[in-house]
């Protein structure tokens, strides 16, 4: 566990100082919508 956890920190760690992280597409921004929607309740009536 210790191991693969360590070599897990330093995979993300290494991309992140590559910018993966951000410049990585972050799948279909509608579904996100609306999950963030449900997850946080509807405050507005669109």
């Amino acid at each position: 566990m210790t191991r693969t956890h360590a070599l897990y920190r330093l995979l993300r760690d290494e991309l992140t100082a590559l910018g993966f992280w951000k410049a990585k597409p972050r799948g279909n921004p509608a579904k996100a919508y609306q999950v963030m929607r449900e997850k946080h309740g509807d405050k507005t009536n669109l």
